[in-house]
């Protein structure tokens, strides 16, 4: 569960980083050093390598702010989306699809793994000992389930 929690914030912040990216207007080349990157860069950076990556965008955010604002540059959009585009996006749908494989084995199996108890052993050997009141206790916590209440072994048991 905590995995799940863990790579749920993840991804959210990752594309928290590409939104805000593309808002405020970072392209490569606006910066020199290790921050040169555009919004895709930034957000495979967070993703992969998220504890670094965040707080290091969350460092030159400000710098990006501060470039956009006074150069006042009107970006043209391209008509056609990027290749890095299609990469994220290719591996995200298969990501998520991974991801949701992945809990539906985990829940599955842990309803797959559940076996009926039978109470008839037990209860036998508790009669058998002569520890009546002990069986009939014992039985009526299985008694609220049908395959329990039509075993006729149960019910002889109970009278």
């Amino acid at each position: 569960m905590m995995d799940n929690l863990f790579s749920i914030i993840i991804i959210a912040t990752s594309i928290w980083v590409l939104i805000d990216a593309k808002k405020i207007g970072v392209k490569r080349g606006q910066i020199s050093g290790m921050g040169n990157m555009g919004p895709w860069g930034w957000f495979f950076v967070c993703f992969f390598l998220w504890i670094i990556g965040l707080f290091f965008y969350l460092a030159k955010r400000p710098e990006f702010k501060r470039i956009n604002t006074e150069a006042r540059i009107v970006l043209k959009r391209k008509s056609k989306l990027s290749a890095i585009y299609w990469i994220g996006t290719v591996f995200f749908a298969l990501f998520f699809m991974y991801f949701s494989y992945l809990m539906y084995q985990e829940n599955t199996d842990d309803f797959s793994n559940l076996v009926r108890i039978n109470p008839v052993p037990q209860a036998q050997q508790l009669v058998q000992q002569e520890k009546i009141v002990e069986a009939d206790d014992y039985l009526s916590y299985f008694m609220d389930y049908q395959y329990v209440n039509q075993d006729l072994q149960v019910c002889s048991i109970v009278q």
